[in-house]
């Protein structure tokens, strides 16, 4: 019992992940990341459409570093990628790192996709709530009065709209990311532990095989 309980702890502590199984969560989260990025170059181009003065007053400043002094519609281009890439890599190399750890080969690309697919879902129903709060906004823009005139903001309610957008969305898809790690986790707890790759003894079992071809799911692993 102590020995199966030091296991636990190292692999929570310093989890093992196969080299090869590395480069498949690693194209996994690039892929998601390119995902994240298309969606926030399309996304960003409607919300320039919405509130030009959200991004020339506000975002192009804090993206100066790529400012190359393109037209506005292109610097947006560069604005949008830039600041959801990130979330897309994140979110799918944690739904990977649960997927690739818990299920066999041909169902892990498959879980992944699903589970992505929900994290997207989510931030876009974000920001359609964050459209709806701002164009039923109540004529009370208060709240926002000192960003808006430290910005000379002139079209105030199509300011806040985009804000609201953009904060929503990222809201969003982190809710989302949560909701995919339980479903994950709660799904693997009530799978049929045969179809499993225990996770305490995977890496410790995989050690002792000498397939060159390791993809990280073991056989006939160990059980519970």
């Amino acid at each position: 019992m102590l020995i199966l309980d030091v296991m636990k702890v190292r692999h929570l502590i310093v989890p093992y992940i196969p080299f090869v199984q590395c480069k498949q969560m690693l194209i996994v989260s690039i892929a998601g990341a390119l995902i994240a990025g298309l969606y926030g170059i399309i996304h960003d181009q409607i919300t320039y459409t919405i509130s030009p003065e959200y991004f020339t007053k506000l975002k192009f400043y804090q993206f100066d570093y790529v400012d190359y002094g393109l037209p506005n519609r292109a610097f947006v281009v560069f604005i949008g990628f830039l600041a959801t890439w990130w979330v897309g890599f994140i979110s799918a190399w944690i739904i990977s790192r649960i997927a690739f750890t818990y299920w066999r080969p041909e169902e892990r690309y498959r879980k992944c996709i699903k589970y992505f697919s929900i994290v997207f879902a989510s931030g876009f129903t974000g920001g359609l709530v964050g459209y709806v709060l701002g164009r039923t906004h109540s004529s009370d823009y208060s709240y926002w009065g000192n960003l808006c005139r430290n910005l000379n903001i002139s079209d105030i309610p199509s300011f806040v709209s985009v804000a609201l957008i953009h904060s929503s969305g990222y809201l969003g898809g982190i809710v989302g990311l949560v909701i995919c790690v339980i479903l994950l986790v709660r799904e693997k707890i009530t799978h049929n532990k045969s179809e499993l790759v225990n996770p305490i003894y995977a890496a410790e079992y995989s050690i002792t095989l000498t397939n060159s071809k390791l993809t990280g799911w073991v056989a006939s692993p160990p059980r519970y």
